[in-house]
């Protein structure tokens, strides 16, 4: 299983992204994300629309290294699959 944090934040704002081990980690990052969203429609006069595209999610599985070798010449081969995320 991968060590990789299950929870992830998403906005288009600057193509943010970012994992987290715990869903609270994850929504009070998300709750900053709006703040600076609100902060920008405080200035402007309104809210940016991609507002609602800020999202938490748990993310299932993802591709990992299931396979790595290296070869006579001493070339390392590596093979993906989907794997589980760890439950944090």
């Amino acid at each position: 299983m991968s060590e990789k944090k299950p929870w992830r934040v998403s906005s288009p704002a600057d193509n943010y992204e970012e994992d987290f081990a715990t869903e609270a980690e994850s929504l009070a990052d998300a709750e900053k994300v709006l703040d600076l969203f609100r902060e920008e429609a405080r200035d402007e006069g309104e809210w940016d629309e991609d507002v609602e595209f800020v999202q938490v999610y748990r993310l299932c599985h993802t591709a990992q290294v299931i396979k790595r070798e290296k070869d006579d010449d001493g070339y390392e081969h590596i093979d993906y699959g989907m794997m589980p995320v760890a439950e944090a």
